[in-house]
C-alpha cells in the first residue's frame, strides 16, 4: 500500500511548477529578434543568412544583454546577470567586439540615470567572468566539447548555471569533412586502394 501512496505524490508542488515554467523571456538586445521571439529555457534559435549579414554581432548582442547585470549601486543595467557559454567553430569570434558592446551598454545605462562612481568600474569586468568561451577547430574538437559539456555546464551550476547556449557556424566544418571523406564509387565500378610507400 506505501507503494502505491509514494507513486500518487506529486513530483513538485504548484509553486514548484510555476517557478520552473513562468520564466521572464531573454531579451537578445536586437529589437526586431525580441519582438518577433519570446526566448525562454529549452527554446531553440536558428539564425540564417549569407555570409556578412550580421549573425555573429546578433550572438554578441545577445550574450551581452544575458552576462549585464540587472542593476549595481542603484544603476539599472537591465541584463539578465547570468551566465553565457559559446562555441566559436570558426575561430573568429571578435572578444574586442564583445567588449565594445558591453562597454556602449554600461555608459549608455550610466549616462541615462546620470549615476557613475568609481565603484561602477567593476560592472564590465564582472560582466567577463560570466561568458565563457569553447573553441573548436574540428568537428571531432565539437564532438569532444559536447561530450565534456555536462560537467562543464554543472561546474557552472555553482554561479548560477548556464542560460544561453551559442553556437557560432555550426556548418564550419562541413567542408572539411567532406574532403576527407572518401567519394564512393560510380554504380558499377569497384574501388581499387592505392597504397603508396
Amino acid at each position: 500500500m506505501a507503494e502505491y501512496a509514494s507513486f500518487l505524490e506529486p513530483d513538485e508542488t504548484a509553486y514548484e511548477l510555476f517557478a520552473r515554467v513562468v520564466v521572464d523571456p531573454m531579451r537578445t538586445g536586437v529589437p526586431f529578434l525580441d519582438q518577433a521571439v519570446f526566448l525562454r529555457p529549452g527554446h531553440v534559435v536558428e539564425l540564417v543568412g549569407p555570409s556578412g549579414c550580421g549573425k555573429s554581432e546578433i550572438l554578441i548582442q545577445a550574450a551581452a544583454s544575458c552576462i549585464l547585470p540587472k542593476e549595481v549601486n542603484g544603476v539599472l543595467y537591465g541584463g539578465r546577470e547570468e551566465n553565457s557559454l559559446l562555441l566559436d567553430l570558426d575561430s573568429k569570434f571578435d572578444s574586442l567586439r564583445l567588449i565594445q558592446v558591453l562597454d556602449a551598454k554600461i555608459q549608455a545605462a550610466q549616462l541615462a540615470q546620470q549615476r557613475h562612481t568609481p565603484q561602477d568600474s567593476h560592472v564590465l569586468e564582472d560582466c567577463l567572468h560570466r561568458f565563457h568561451l569553447m573553441q573548436c577547430h574540428s568537428s571531432f574538437q565539437l564532438l569532444a566539447a559536447l561530450k565534456v559539456m555536462k560537467p562543464v555546464l554543472t561546474s557552472l551550476q555553482s554561479k548560477g548555471g548556464v542560460s544561453l547556449l551559442l553556437i557560432d557556424n555550426v556548418a564550419a566544418f562541413y567542408w572539411l569533412d567532406k574532403a576527407i571523406r572518401p567519394t564512393p564509387p560510380a554504380p558499377g565500378q569497384t574501388r581499387h586502394n592505392m597504397w603508396v610507400l
